[in-house]
């Protein structure tokens, strides 16, 4: 079982240059679909906020991985011990989720419904009609 947690991790620790690619994606639709130069930086700044956020999460995760690995390669290794190095995982993701949320709802607030629409097309966004 533990096992199949590490294989999944380090999958989803392969995922961060899909993540960059949205990102960037992101960027270029504001470039592109927001006129107003003041509203694109502010806009351009917290995406680059996320980014970076991101990138340092990415790191943070691939060091609680690098160390899991170093306790379950022990033979004699309990669940003590693997359990506050999981627990930091779940703590340090739901704050990286929280600080997403946040840049979400920031974004939101500077721009209009069609700007949304634009930049976050909802075939992109994977929603279905509201």
């Amino acid at each position: 079982m533990l096992l199949a947690l590490l294989a999944l991790y380090l999958f989803s620790l392969s995922d961060t240059s899909n993540v960059l690619v949205v990102f960037d994606h992101v960027k270029a639709s504001i470039k592109e679909d927001i006129g107003d130069k003041a509203c694109r930086a502010e806009l351009l700044s917290i995406i680059d906020d996320a980014e970076n956020v991101t990138k340092e999460e990415w790191k943070r995760r691939e060091k609680i991985f690098m160390d899991l690995l170093e306790i379950t390669e022990k033979h004699g290794t309990k669940t003590e011990t693997v359990k506050p190095v999981l627990a930091k995982l779940r703590e340090e993701t739901e704050t990286y989720q929280d600080r997403m949320i946040r840049y979400r709802f920031a974004l939101k607030e500077k721009m209009t419904r069609e700007e949304w629409v634009r930049v976050f097309p909802r075939e992109e966004r994977g929603q279905a009609s509201e």
